[in-house]
């Protein structure tokens, strides 16, 4: 129990020190007060007015002693060597000098505080002796040792403090680490979610486009309604990709890392797998559905990782939804090889004349290409000479599973 109102009154304290601070002040002039009032009564002693002046000279500036506690001593130093010549009826130790000494080895900077202790322990003697009255060595000794006692009390609770506003620092530090980290993860998140919907979306809607577009071709003599509703297809299909693409950018703020993993399906979903190398010949076939002629040659089974074979089937998809967009009719070639030293796949297509495709545009397909690449290790080169727009895209050995 009674550690339970020490630590309350602890807590306390640090929460209204100044509070804390001026009520000590006044408890110590309180008791100088009652000590010049009775002990002066005791021995018949007359004990003029400005003894309660230097009385509170030395006890009331200690409310100041945490944020002042230089010149708290230097305030409270006159005082108590008045009061000290004057040898009027005192407390068994001096109190408020005692206090100001703790202040200034706990508070003031240590040439401050090595000043106060050093200045303390030659007044004592200068006092002590001064004074007219018999006083032994052992009378300055005694002095000497609560001065030095109360400093060294103070010297502790300057480490202690020091100690505890470190704590706080390096807490503060890993706040604003955890906080940073989870920005960095959330854009990371927003990153991979961009690229998922940019590889998902727009090579389906891309596929649309195309269609509608070879269907509104077909059936223009024979069908003209059933162009225009063709036209309308496509339209509405472009623009859906326009608005995607402007959804696409406010999620990308930060570049991200794909790890390989898609996150937690809801319960009672079914959770697939993410595509790899043996799922190029789906892909293959549903761009052979929208017109194109494409060959695909190499392996289809792979040691690679998850991560890996999504790298590479993401880029292949890309790369056959920009032959589908910009090189509707020219063959396209698949190339995939694997060997010692890692997984290569090559996409090249024939550029059609007047085609203002160029591979430097601003979407997110060639950046997310480089980007899949990268956060397995691997590098994409893509090349546009002599009219054939080619994305070789190379994972090395250390990414297999």
């Amino acid at each position: 129990m009674r550690a339970g109102v020490l630590t309350r009154c602890s807590e306390w304290g640090r929460r209204h020190s100044l509070a804390g601070d001026v009520l000590l002040a006044l408890v110590l002039f309180a008791l100088s007060v009652l000590v010049l009032r009775y002990q002066s009564a005791d021995c018949d002693c007359h004990v003029p007015a400005w003894a309660y002046v230097a009385a509170a000279g030395q006890t009331l500036p200690v409310a100041a002693r945490r944020r002042a506690p230089f010149a708290v001593n230097v305030v409270v130093a006159p005082s108590a060597v008045i009061y000290g010549l004057a040898a009027w009826p005192a407390p068994p130790a001096p109190l408020g000098a005692l206090t100001a000494i703790h202040a200034a080895a706990a508070y003031a900077r240590r040439w401050q505080a090595a000043l106060v202790l050093g200045a303390a322990v030659v007044m004592v003697p200068a006092v002590l002796f001064g004074r007219g009255a018999a006083t032994t060595f052992i009378e300055v000794a005694y002095t000497w040792l609560i001065i030095v006692v109360a400093w060294l009390l103070g010297v502790v609770s300057h480490y202690r403090l020091r100690a505890l506003k470190d704590a706080v620092t390096r807490q503060d530090s890993q706040h604003r680490l955890l906080k940073a980290e989870a920005a960095r993860a959330a854009a990371e998140e927003r990153a991979r979610i961009a690229r998922e919907m940019h590889d998902l979306l727009t090579h389906s809607v891309s596929g649309m486009v195309v269609l509608a577009e070879g269907g509104a071709a077909a059936s223009a003599d024979a069908h003209p309604s059933s162009s225009a509703i063709f036209d309308s297809i496509s339209l509405r299909g472009r623009r859906t990709l326009h608005e995607l693409r402007g959804m696409l950018g406010v999620l990308r703020h930060e570049d991200g890392a794909d790890t390989g993993s898609r996150p937690d399906a809801d319960d009672g979903e079914e959770r697939r797998p993410l595509p790899g190398l043996s799922d190029l010949p789906a892909l293959i076939e549903a761009v052979r559905e929208a017109g194109m002629e494409v060959t695909l040659s190499g392996v289809v089974e792979s040691h690679m990782s998850p991560a890996a074979q999504l790298a590479v089937y993401r880029v292949a998809q890309e790369s056959l939804t920009n032959a589908l967009k910009h090189a509707t009719g020219s063959p396209v070639k698949v190339l995939v090889a694997e060997d010692h030293s890692g997984v290569r796949l090559e996409v090249s297509n024939p550029v059609p004349s007047g085609s203002a495709f160029t591979g430097r545009g601003r979407g997110h397909g060639l950046r997310g290409m480089r980007e899949r690449a990268a956060s397995v290790g691997g590098l994409v080169h893509i090349d546009d000479t002599d009219d054939v727009w080619s994305v070789e895209l190379f994972v090395p050995q250390a990414q297999r599973g």
